[in-house]
């Protein structure tokens, strides 16, 4: 099972000011644009299978908390309800853009 960053730990971004973007990508498993190498340089999925997330977080809704900010965000999963869970993986991801400097 894929492992969710700590938000407890130190973030450069914490108390900037700028956008936070939080984006939810459902893919099948083996889809190339949602792989990375991992150490060994096999091709693995970028992401948690999405029956793994319903377990961990006990159903499609939930509130996860922002690794940078410390913000909660909802995420809901509730658009994959028709899909195989075990051959559906979820990619959460959090992107900030910093204002720019005047």
């Amino acid at each position: 099972m894929a492992r969710l960053l700590d938000p407890r730990g130190p973030f450069p971004f914490r108390d900037a000011p700028g956008t936070l973007t939080v984006t939810v990508n459902g893919f099948r498993d083996g889809d190339p644009n949602f792989q990375v190498t991992d150490s060994s340089g096999h091709m693995v999925n970028d992401g948690v299978r999405l029956a793994d997330l319903r377990k961990q977080f006990k159903g499609d809704e939930f509130d996860l908390l922002d690794p940078a900010s410390g913000q909660t965000h909802h995420i809901s999963l509730v658009q994959w309800a028709a899909v195989d869970p075990t051959a559906t993986f979820i990619r959460i991801g959090f992107k900030f853009v910093p204002e720019a400097a005047s």
